[in-house]
């Protein structure tokens, strides 16, 4: 996935992004394109986006010098290329990297993983990310960043952790959303007359504003209302927020916002609601239609 960091803009795949660039790379000038990669990717992730610029560019890709003599190429011999600007960096240097960033907290955390055994592994925290080891620490020692294994795994940023939810929905248009939701109150009462959808909801990102959202939900008479979730920028970080409240509490992701009105109660014209119930993203919807 491709983001620009600390910005209100969504993740975008990257097949789809070198797909776009390829499809218009030379329309306008046959002269060479540059793309600048900040990279953030660790090893294993490197070789796969590396895949994926043979698979889009082929042979319009630069992948070797044009000659021996250590003279650089004219824009002329570089016609109908693309060029990609990067640091190749080593595992041992991508390691080490993410080991100097400010580690907020250390120490050692326990997951149930499919079986019932608790097992043990490393953590530190960043402001940004969690990182964990892969393997099994069985040593009692006390952890340090450097003992860190080679094998470890990075959490996505909580700013990006929406994009896995179910209630999460893209570009979707405002009143086919209502369509999806009228269809799924539709479908939840044929199945059983009684069933209760007070506080089913998605979120689905502005039609009209960059960065902010829409929360819908399902009220106690089974209509289709909408609150606009609010965003601003504070030191650089995104904070959401519910429009409805003047002192409305904010969160530093969509996902926790939902996660407190999940346990916590906001008010509807003085009715209190809770989010219970996901209605699943339009194109998963469909195909259950």
């Amino acid at each position: 996935m491709i983001l620009h960091g600390y910005t209100f803009t969504s993740m975008v795949p990257a097949d789809d992004v070198l797909a776009v660039i390829n499809m218009y790379a030379f329309k306008v000038s046959p002269y060479p394109l540059i793309l600048s990669i900040e990279n953030h990717l660790g090893a294993s992730m490197q070789e796969e986006f590396a895949k994926l610029l043979e698979k889009h560019f082929k042979d319009k890709l630069l992948t070797a010098p044009l000659n021996d003599d250590g003279i650089l190429p004219s824009p002329v011999m570089l016609m109908n290329k693309i060029l990609i600007k990067d640091k190749k960096r080593t595992k041992d240097e991508l390691e080490q990297s993410h080991y100097n960033q400010d580690v907020v907290k250390s120490g050692e955390i326990y997951f149930e993983f499919h079986s019932s055994d608790w097992t043990k592994r490393m953590v530190f925290m960043t402001t940004d990310f969690l990182y964990y080891s892969y393997a099994t620490q069985d040593s009692d020692d006390t952890i340090s960043i450097a003992s860190f294994s080679h094998d470890f795994r990075e959490s996505p940023r909580i700013t990006e952790l929406h994009h896995t939810e179910a209630w999460y929905w893209g570009t979707v248009d405002p009143q086919a959303a209502i369509h999806y939701i009228t269809e799924y109150i539709r479908k939840m009462k044929s199945k059983e007359a009684t069933v209760k959808l007070t506080g089913d909801f998605a979120i689905r990102p502005s039609s009209q504003f960059t960065g902010e959202n829409v929360l819908l939900f399902i009220d106690t008479n089974n209509s289709i209302k909408k609150i606009k979730i609010k965003s601003k920028s504070e030191n650089g970080h995104p904070r959401y927020s519910i429009e409805e409240y003047l002192n409305a509490p904010t969160f530093d992701s969509l996902y926790t916002l939902v996660k407190h009105y999940q346990r916590i109660p906001f008010s509807v014209k003085g009715v209190p609601l809770i989010l219970r119930n996901p209605i699943e993203e339009p194109r998963n919807f469909e195909k259950e239609m």
